[in-house]
């Protein structure tokens, strides 16, 4: 285990994620120049604010060149989130999204020590680094515009 906080500048630790099928995914699997990993809970009212957060980013800004991993941290419940994120009435099914699961929330131990709840937002560059840590959903758009001055 880490005795230290990961901060930007930092570079990815690897990822130990599931998609639906069982199968892993890494962050080299994912083929954009900007990922935003969005740890969170189907259940969770901050998290559901934050995808309202990111639903409203998506549709002004229209990001090109950006995918989202949304990672559900938990081992318990797995079925029912699956069928959260695959229902199209919450707007999850766009393929700017890439779900999976982190049932033993290895992943997401390894990014912070603190034991906070979700949601917790990282953006990562094509190359693994991080490039902003405990980002807030409402400043998606400026931290946006600040990357492609």
């Amino acid at each position: 285990a880490q005795d230290f906080e990961l901060k930007a500048g930092d570079m990815s630790p690897e990822l130990m994620l599931y998609r639906e099928d069982g199968s892993k995914i890494s962050l080299d699997e994912i083929d954009s120049d900007y990922t935003l990993l969005f740890f969170w809970h189907y259940k969770c009212s901050h998290c559901q604010k934050s995808l309202n957060k990111i639903d409203k980013f998506l549709a002004e800004e229209k990001p090109e060149g950006l995918k989202i991993l949304s990672i559900y941290p938990f081992g318990e419940e797995v079925d029912k989130f699956w069928s959260f994120v695959n229902d199209p009435l919450n707007l999850l099914t766009d393929s700017i999204f890439i779900h999976s699961i982190d049932p033993k929330a290895t992943t997401r131990r390894s990014f912070t020590q603190k034991a906070g709840q979700p949601p917790l937002l990282i953006l990562i560059d094509r190359n693994g680094k991080i490039l902003e840590m405990n980002v807030k959903a409402v400043d998606l758009k400026s931290i946006w515009k600040e990357l492609h001055k």
